[in-house]
């Protein structure tokens, strides 16, 4: 088969793959980017795939220092659809690769080899599905109607439509005041507050919260002084808020939890189902637990959680449409 060729190249010169490299990636940035439709297929262990916007990310957990490693994505012929080379050393990601778009479904294997002593070749079979019509939910029509319409950046028949659609109908959620809403945006700790005071219908609370960084006429200001007289969300210290950072998953959880006053979880633990259920940080793992045994979080379709990964807008928005279920 035409695969065994092209995987058998191993005398190639490097100055050779990095020039394909270059061609090839040249090639996809001007082709119009992909629309998301992958997911993996099989086993794969000693690598992590993550897609996201046309592109994939792929993380190998355990490499050599100092050792070069070549991933390559291969199409069903056995053609390089793309090439890419990084050198080892603990974890590393090839970031941003970009995926093709067929027309139908498709197959791609990603192979990964290294010059490490008594490394071994990695594969890992990927899949494309092309993107299929979102059945219009019967409350909304999902058209020029739908609240979702009033922003340049939102597209009413996406996946995230039923979570930002009760998030502007309840009043939750806006936009950010230029037409657009920014569905992928990081949420951060002052938008994130503002939610949730509204959510408890923005309560006034005569507290002095002290943080130096939050003006007293800040547009969040009473939702800060509610969150932390509240205990839902304190400060980094006694005068830092931080509201223009970037809230985690992991840190949406345990304010949630917090929120919904630390309901206690006693079954059986819920992240051992998630290949990085181990990575939830001690402070959070209780919070997450909760979250993941209440059908608030998920996970994503890869069977990972990545509690440290900053949680967008419309993953905010999908949150609390589940949360206030």
């Amino acid at each position: 088969m035409m695969i065994t060729k092209h995987l058998s190249c191993k005398m190639m010169k490097t100055k050779g793959l990095i020039l394909l490299a270059v061609l090839l990636l040249c090639a996809f940035l001007a082709a119009p980017a992909a629309a998301s439709g992958y997911e993996t297929a099989g086993e794969h262990p000693g690598m992590t795939i993550r897609f996201e916007d046309g592109a994939a990310w792929v993380t190998v957990p355990f490499t050599a220092e100092g050792a070069e490693y070549l991933l390559r994505l291969v199409d069903a012929d056995g053609g390089i659809v793309w090439i890419g080379q990084r050198t080892g050393g603990g974890y590393l990601t090839f970031e941003k690769i970009p995926l093709p778009a067929p027309q139908t479904a498709a197959s791609y294997t990603f192979l990964l080899t290294g010059s490490a002593e008594g490394f071994s070749p990695i594969t890992a079979l990927i899949r494309w599905t092309p993107d299929s019509p979102v059945e219009p939910d019967p409350g909304c029509p999902r058209d020029a109607s739908c609240p979702l319409g009033r922003f340049t950046d939102l597209d009413p028949a996406a996946w995230y439509h039923d979570g930002i659609h009760r998030a502007l109908e309840d009043g939750i959620m806006n936009g950010l005041g230029d037409g657009t809403f920014r569905p992928n945006a990081v949420t951060s700790r002052a938008m994130l507050v503002t939610m949730l005071w509204r959510m408890a219908g923005e309560p006034r609370v005569r507290y002095d919260a002290g943080f130096t960084d939050v003006a007293e006429n800040a547009w969040y200001a009473g939702a800060v002084r509610w969150a932390a007289s509240s205990g839902i969300v304190s400060g980094y210290d006694a005068v830092t808020f931080g509201p223009d950072d970037g809230v985690t998953q992991e840190q949406l959880a345990l304010i949630l939890w917090r929120y919904a006053g630390m309901p206690a979880d006693a079954g059986p633990d819920p992240l051992s189902r998630f290949g990085d259920g181990g990575r939830v940080s001690p402070w959070a793992a209780d919070a997450m637990r909760w979250a993941v045994s209440s059908g608030i979080f998920g996970g994503g379709g890869d069977g990972l959680l990545r509690p440290g990964d900053r949680a967008s807008r419309a993953e905010v928005a999908a949150v609390l449409t589940r949360f206030e279920r």
